[in-house]
């Protein structure tokens, strides 16, 4: 601003002049600096920061012509300036100084009162009006969260009428929820801190009851909190203090799920105490670091999507990569157990052929069903509980309706007609008994294959399997070169392996029996139901996960005090999520 009224303001700044320099807190939300002033014995006090606070400081202004006078009207300046300022998204800084006697100077006096006395009989000089623009897809980051399950709040330490103009402008809450003439007013929308810190009774210790010798932080009125909690969205003027109270409270429902952004050393209680702490790789310090578990290396808000994103992919993946292993796992062992009671002499599926079986289980399954990419679709499903069960019904009704399919083919191919399934006969066929192994194995493999494929679609709702199958190359890859290596060890027929060749007839007729697990998995999807497994724990509501972030990450404003907190609500009910939310 200097520099565009023709000031070089390095010329007027002299560091050898300086004697005092308190820095801008979240706390005292003002800086001072004492410069030893061109007349001698005399200071100069010059101190910015936030206009509601400095405001009653000042005693005297200086006018359009430069002369000074005394400040009376401090209430039109209030609603004229720096109100509408805030309320059309401006942050405003008030500008003082005063000269003070070399008598008047104690810095072990000031240091004593906090520099209060500093700041006493202050000149008001200009109050400035900093537009800051929001980034870019800010706006478009919040809806996205909100459709994925999260409620965002923002807590900042900004005063309450410029947090709510940033909070209407992000799509943090609407201007209808800050209407009291509107149905959809929300009392609690907005708070200050000081007056939800004295609402909901602050921080209170009460025993741990898993160490009975320790004590844990409590919000002091639970029930005002959750009265409190359902409405909030904008906490203003809060300090560090505040933020950690309402991570606590949001925590003490255990299906809560929260995330806590921040930069400053004062935010690391708050980033240690959430489920998630997220610290600023640009502007965050060491402290707020270590005390975090995710560092947003851009500082951007948009990044917490992405990691939301692959946050939720890795729990599918893991979902995905369970449901085909415990599949395979239940098959094998009843193929063991049937084989050793009914007195094989030779095993249908021998050592080595069980290695192989455990590679393709563990090792190929894991590279191809873990590294699926995430897809924007999961920002439009309902989050997981923290104690909702990592098996689903669903999976679980996947897993036994496959498995047993896969079961009764091979016991078929065993038991019932081998003939038809090899397509000859004992009298015909000298080495039946290796030909029957070799087709068991070969059709084991395949539906295990097949099988794979399905896996890749695990939720009720989804049908189509081979949707996105082309975005995954390394899937792609490990089903070609398992299928190339099955070939390789059916037709091989080394002695080791235990196997014979087999004819065109004989692999198609595996290949159909094993294409089969796809069509049975899809058409137990469409007529099982999922009570049959209800057993499984499986929340009606839950709560989202929940960035905490600070308000300078959500406008795009350089950091400073605040943050902003997210927080998850009640979900709808389990059954068949939607791709959209009726409300986040």
């Amino acid at each position: 601003m200097a520099e565009s009224m023709k000031f070089q303001y390095k010329d007027y700044r002299n560091p050898d002049k300086e004697v005092l320099s308190v820095p801008f807190n979240s706390k005292r939300k003002r800086m001072v600096t004492v410069y030893r002033s061109s007349d001698p014995g005399k200071y100069e006090v010059h101190v910015k920061g936030a206009p509601e606070i400095l405001l009653s400081r000042c005693t005297r202004i200086i006018g359009r012509g430069g002369d000074v006078k005394e400040l009376q009207d401090r209430g039109e300046i209030e609603a004229r300036v720096f109100t509408r300022y805030a309320r059309i998204g401006y942050r405003s800084l008030l500008i003082a100084h005063k000269i003070i006697d070399a008598a008047e100077f104690d810095i072990n006096e000031c240091r004593a009162n906090d520099y209060t006395k500093l700041e006493e009989g202050l000149t008001l000089v200009a109050i400035v009006g900093i537009e800051d623009p929001l980034r870019e897809n800010v706006k478009e980051s919040v809806e996205i969260c909100k459709r994925a399950g999260i409620t965002v709040r923002m807590v900042t330490g900004d005063n309450i009428d410029y947090a709510r103009s940033i909070a209407i402008q992000c799509g943090i809450v609407t201007r209808e929820e800050m209407d009291p003439s509107n149905l959809e007013y929300k009392e609690f929308a907005c708070m200050l801190g000081q007056d939800f810190h004295r609402e909901v009774g602050g921080i209170v210790k009460v025993p741990d009851p898993y160490s009975p010798d320790k004590t844990r932080d409590r919000v002091g009125n639970p029930e005002k909190f959750a009265q409190i909690a359902r409405e909030l969205r904008v906490l203003a003027r809060s300090q560090p203090e505040h933020k950690y109270l309402l991570v606590t409270g949001l925590k003490e429902d255990e299906k809560n799920v929260v995330a806590v952004t921040g930069d400053g050393t004062n935010d690391a209680p708050a980033l240690k105490k959430a489920d998630i702490g997220l610290a600023m790789g640009i502007t965050g310090t060491e402290v707020a670091k270590e005390a975090s578990k995710i560092i947003l290396l851009d500082d951007n808000f948009s990044s917490i999507v992405t990691a939301l994103k692959w946050g939720r992919n890795i729990y599918l993946c893991v979902r995905k990569f369970l449901q085909f292993q415990l599949t395979v796992n239940v098959v094998a062992l009843a193929v063991a157990v049937v084989s050793g009671f009914a007195h094989f002499v030779v095993p249908p599926i021998n050592a080595i052929q069980m290695l192989w079986v455990n590679i393709i289980m563990d090792s190929f399954a894991a590279l191809a069903l873990a590294t699926e990419p995430p897809s924007d679709k999961l920002l439009l499903e309902r989050p997981y509980g923290k104690t909702e069960s990592i098996l689903t019904r669903s999976m679980w009704r996947n897993i036994v309706c496959v498995a047993i399919y896969q079961i009764a083919v091979l016991l078929t191919v065993m038991f019932l007609k081998p003939e038809f399934i090899l397509r000859t006969t004992p009298d015909r066929e000298k080495n039946f008994t290796k030909l029957l192994n070799t087709m068991i194995f070969h059709t084991f493999v395949l539906m295990q294959l097949f099988n794979e494929i399905a896996c890749r679609r695990i939720k009720s709702n989804e049908f189509c399997i081979v949707e996105d199958f082309f975005n995954n190359w390394r899937f792609i890859v490990i089903m070609v070169i398992t299928l190339a290596v099955q070939i390789a060890l059916v037709q091989s027929g080394l002695r080791g392996i235990n196997t014979m060749p087999l004819s065109i007839e004989q692999h198609g007729m595996c290949i159909l029996l094993s294409f089969n697990v796809i069509i049975w998995g899809l058409l137990c999807k469409a007529v099982v139901p999922e009570w049959f497994f209800s057993f499984v724990k499986e929340e009606d509501t839950v709560s989202w996960a929940c960035p905490v972030v600070d308000a300078e990450r959500v406008d795009g404003r350089k950091p400073g005090q605040g943050g902003a907190c997210e927080q998850g609500q009640s979900a709808q009910p389990r059954p068949r999520w939607p791709h959209h939310r009726p409300t986040t």
